[in-house]
């Protein structure tokens, strides 16, 4: 599915589930630096045309995804 500037709630909630799981993964808690690194590489992917959950792991495993900033 090609990205049309919005998002459905479906793909809403595919985002929302894949941010959430690297946060707690990662120890990151809202108001941390990475927190909206990470924010911002998710939607980098989706906008790119990477929209399936799978797709968006792989992405983001692929690219090592690291937070420069972990919460202590």
């Amino acid at each position: 599915m090609r990205f049309n500037g919005s998002a459905s709630p479906e793909q809403l909630v595919i985002l929302h589930q894949i941010f959430n799981d690297r946060c707690r993964d990662a120890g990151i808690q809202p108001g941390d630096p990475a927190h909206e690194n990470l924010a911002y590489r998710i939607m980098s992917l989706f906008e790119s045309g990477i929209q399936t959950a799978d797709e968006l792991v792989a992405a983001l495993d692929r690219h090592e995804f690291q937070p420069r900033f972990k919460a202590a």
